[in-house]
């Protein structure tokens, strides 16, 4: 078998899980508190990003997107989700060197001073729940040797995770992979992008200990499937996602997201969420100054309360392809 074949049988397995559905263990659909995504450009768009996935935070979204980087970017957000005083973060790093790029970050929700009463008096606890990522992406567009009359690149990406969560004396850990695609066609009238990611391949199990019953939790295998198109001359992006999670209907979401940016420094943004909860609105925009850029989201919940999202990322052009020229 060629080397291209290969590769393309490879995107195929990847696009293949996608439709494919191992069967549901029992037990907690657990990871709930990273399901959302991370990153206030991402929650403007109220969580259409898979075919977008620029940002400090693609990994979480898409790692296939990391090979947009096109050197590094830093990223940090942070926000008291719902006002309910749940400190719920993200630290990322990601590193393009032409084709390949490389990733690490770490997503965690905390919620500290819990009251609780029992037979041994009364006190306070805390919950702690975190993700840490290590991530790669690929451009596979030159190994194809595709003869199209448009462009088109073609990234695969992949997640290796780990899960913790903390409670008490309780001690939470499970390891899972995530694997993605991200098709990018430019066109005449603009670009039009596909993505899909494959989240917690098969499902990620939890395991428990130091617990009465050391009970396994499992995060759901869902898959987002995703489109975007930038039109008049990259002024305006809009983007749709599908979240499909086989044989857990109720987390099956549709999401929906624009952006309009008047000028180069200053975007603004809104989406909706489609779910089996009812609809739920998005809005947000950035300020960028130089490389410097600052993101806020405002995310309300009718049930739970509002969120304010702020994201601060800066990106760091491919130095090292100066000093080559220079050589």
């Amino acid at each position: 078998m060629s080397r291209a074949r290969a590769v393309v049988a490879v995107l195929v397995l990847v696009l293949v899980a996608g439709v494919v559905a191992w069967g549901a263990e029992d037990g907690v659909d657990a990871g709930s508190f990273v399901r959302d995504g991370v990153g206030s450009r991402a929650f403007g768009f109220a969580g259409a990003f898979v075919a977008i996935a620029d940002d400090a935070s693609a990994a979480i979204w898409n790692p296939a997107g990391l090979v947009q980087s096109e050197g590094a970017v830093l990223g940090a957000m942070y926000t008291d989700r719902f006002g309910l005083d749940i400190a719920f973060q993200f630290l990322g790093a990601a590193l393009d060197t032409g084709g390949f790029a490389v990733g690490v970050s770490v997503t965690s929700s905390s919620i500290d001073e819990i009251p609780f009463y029992g037979d041994e008096g009364e006190g306070f606890f805390s919950e702690t729940q975190t993700l840490a990522l290590a991530s790669v992406g690929y451009d596979i567009g030159g190994l194809l040797d595709l003869d199209l009359e448009v462009p088109l690149e073609v990234y695969v990406g992949a997640n290796g995770k780990v899960f913790t969560h903390t409670i008490l004396e309780g001690r939470a850990q499970g390891f899972g992979l995530d694997l993605s695609a991200l098709l990018k066609l430019k066109l005449s009238w603009g670009d039009l992008h596909f993505g899909y990611t494959s989240h917690d391949v098969g499902g990620t199990s939890i395991r428990w200990t130091g617990t009465d019953h050391n009970p396994v939790n499992n995060v759901p295998w869902i898959h987002t499937i995703g489109a975007s198109a930038t039109l008049l001359e990259g002024d305006l992006l809009v983007a749709a996602d599908v979240d499909v999670a086989l044989g857990r209907e109720h987390l099956n979401r549709l999401h929906l997201g624009g952006e309009h940016r008047p000028l180069r420094q200053l975007a603004g943004r809104g989406g909706v969420i489609l779910s089996a909860d009812g609809l739920r609105f998005a809005y947000g925009g950035s300020l960028q100054v130089g490389r410097l850029v600052l993101d806020y989201a405002y995310v309300p919940h009718q049930a739970l309360g509002e969120s304010h999202i702020l994201s601060l990322s800066y990106a760091f052009p491919a130095w090292w392809e100066k000093d080559e020229e220079k050589d």
